[in-house]
C-alpha cells in the first residue's frame, strides 16, 4: 500500500473514533437524566478511577498511558460539561451561550475557578465576581448557567459565607468535588518574610491558617474579598510589608514570591464545592 493508503485508514479510524464520542455524549445524557432523577451527584470519583484503570490496561503497551490519560481526563472531563448542561435543558436562559457560562467568587487563580475548571472543563467561560450576591444574581437572572460555590472546609468545617445561600429552595446541586486547598504565603518580588507586618486573604483562609497567623504575633490578618486577588492587589502595588494567603496558582499567574508553602493549619486541607443551577429564572 502506499502513503494515501494508509492515510485513507486513518481517516476511516479517526471517523469511527468521532462516531464513538457522540454515542458516548448521548450516553451521558441518559445517565445524567437517572442521575438527577435519583439525586446523584454528576461527579463519581470512584468511577473515573476505575475507567483510568481500565482503558490503561486496555492500551496494550502500545498506547503511553500518559497520554491515555490525557485522551480520558479530556473525554470525562466534557462528560460532566455535558451531563451539567443536560440538567438544565428545561430552563428558561437568556441564550445558549449562558449555559457554558459559570459564575465564581473570586479572581483568576483562585481556588474556586480551579474547582470550575475541574468540574466543567476548559471550554467554559468562568465569571468571577467579588461577592456571593453577584454570584447568585447572574445565577438567577439567567445569563449563566451554573455557579460554583465552596461547602464545607476539612479544616474549619462549613463554609460560613456561603452557608446562608446554599439553603435557598431555587437552588439544585448538580455536583460535588473535593479540591486539595494548600495554602501558601506570598508576596511581591523582593519581600522576605521577616519584613511582612500584614497578611491579606479571603476570611476563610485565614481561618484555615490560624495556627501559623497565631505563631506570628507581629503579623494583622486582613480580610480581603478573595485569595487570588489579594496577591494581585500585593504584586501591583508592589506592596513589600504585606503577603497573600493564596495558592500557588495565583503566583504563577500573578507573579510574585513564595515566602512559605503549607501554612493551612492541616496537611491535608481540602475544600468541598458544589455546582449550582436555579431552578426557576426570576
Amino acid at each position: 500500500m502506499n502513503l494515501d493508503d494508509w492515510r485513507r485508514q486513518i481517516d476511516d479510524v479517526d471517523s469511527a473514533i468521532v462516531g464513538l464520542l457522540a454515542k458516548r455524549v448521548e450516553i451521558a445524557r441518559e445517565i445524567s437524566r437517572l442521575k438527577q432523577s435519583s439525586g446523584m451527584p454528576i461527579l463519581d470519583r470512584e468511577r473515573e478511577i476505575r475507567i483510568f484503570d481500565r482503558v490503561r490496561s486496555l492500551s496494550g503497551g502500545v498506547v503511553d498511558t500518559s497520554v491515555v490519560d490525557q485522551i480520558y481526563e479530556a473525554i470525562l472531563t466534557d462528560s460532566r460539561r455535558v451531563q451539567a448542561v443536560e440538567q438544565t435543558k428545561d430552563l428558561e436562559v437568556i441564550d445558549d451561550c449562558s449555559l457554558t457560562k459559570v459564575a465564581i467568587q473570586g479572581a483568576p487563580g483562585s481556588y474556586s475557578e480551579q474547582a470550575a475548571l475541574t468540574a466543567l472543563g476548559s471550554d467554559i467561560e468562568i465569571i468571577g465576581c467579588d461577592t456571593f450576591d453577584e454570584v447568585f444574581a447572574l445565577l438567577r437572572s439567567g445569563q449563566v448557567g451554573f455557579a460554583v460555590i465552596p461547602k464545607e472546609n476539612s479544616t474549619v468545617g462549613e463554609i460560613l459565607s456561603t452557608k446562608e445561600y446554599l439553603k435557598a429552595i431555587d437552588l439544585a446541586v448538580v455536583d460535588s468535588l473535593d479540591v486539595e486547598v494548600r495554602h501558601i504565603l506570598a508576596g511581591a518580588s523582593g519581600a522576605s518574610l521577616e519584613g511582612i507586618a500584614n497578611v491579606h486573604s479571603h476570611p476563610e483562609a485565614l481561618r484555615q491558617c490560624a495556627a501559623f497567623l497565631n505563631s506570628e504575633p507581629r503579623l494583622k490578618a486582613v480580610e480581603t474579598t478573595d485569595t487570588a486577588a489579594s496577591l494581585r492587589e500585593i504584586v501591583w502595588q508592589n506592596d513589600l510589608s504585606s503577603a497573600s494567603i493564596c495558592g500557588e496558582a495565583a503566583v504563577e499567574l500573578y507573579g510574585g514570591v513564595i515566602l512559605k508553602r503549607d501554612i493551612a493549619d492541616k496537611a491535608d486541607n481540602s475544600t468541598t464545592f458544589v455546582v449550582v443551577r436555579t431552578t426557576s429564572i426570576r
